[in-house]
């Protein structure tokens, strides 16, 4: 096979995988291969039961990760869960920095925490850094937008008016990418929902401030 995993691994793998099976009833089975002829091969000797999980590793294929599963896990556990996984650590920019040995690690973690979990995952737990920093901007972003518009015109009270008129841009910023994705895989009680939360806020405040001022210069200096 492809020899993925460093010896010193293999064996800690074997007490990982045992273990959890042992708690939950779901085999999981890693299968390393060097291309797609000797995976399909490989993959002929098993028989994937309904409580069972194959993670096929496979250095020369573009995505490194491929996941097969049983029909009782697959109930459990969604096809959307196993897209994101897979393009989350088995693209080749992920394996480039760790290897195929961290992909394969980094993926046992939210197929284990989705497997002790009473709850169907749809998502896997937990946000990259990639994510939450899409996530960050769009809510600064969401912010900013909102701030600006509740100091539209000349008056220096708060317009309600265009607040409510900008709330579908401001509203999807924020929600939809700064509250959704997160409340979705970390529940409400999350970091990183609150450092949206607070993003939001502060964009909004600097710019309910600033806005005015910067319109004044630029009306002074025209």
């Amino acid at each position: 096979m492809a020899n993925v995993i460093p010896s010193g691994e293999e064996s800690r793998l074997v007490r990982r995988l045992t273990q959890l099976e042992a708690e939950t009833g779901v085999q999981i089975r890693v299968l390393t291969a060097l291309n797609d002829v000797s995976v399909e091969r490989a993959r002929s000797f098993w028989t994937l039961g309904n409580r069972s999980i194959l993670i096929t590793v496979n250095p020369q294929s573009g995505n490194v990760l491929d996941f097969r599963v049983g029909n009782d896990v697959s109930e459990k556990i969604k096809r959307s869960f196993w897209l994101e996984l897979q393009g989350r650590y088995g693209n080749m920019f992920y394996v480039k920095e760790h290897g195929e040995d961290g992909a394969l690690q980094a993926a046992l973690g939210p197929i284990e925490t989705c497997v002790r979990r009473d709850a169907i995952c749809r998502q896997v737990p937990g946000f990259s850094p990639e994510q939450y920093a899409l996530s960050a901007v769009m809510a600064s972003a969401g912010g900013s937008i909102a701030g600006s518009s509740l100091r539209t015109g000349n008056s220096k009270k708060p317009n309600w008016f265009w607040l409510v008129a900008f709330a579908p841009l401001w509203g999807m910023l924020m929600f939809s990418f700064g509250v959704g994705p997160i409340v979705s895989r970390e529940g409400w009680l999350s970091q990183h929902l609150f450092q949206n939360v607070a993003l939001f806020s502060t964009f909004g405040v600097i710019a309910y401030v600033f806005v005015p001022r910067v319109l004044t210069r630029l009306q002074e200096s025209d």
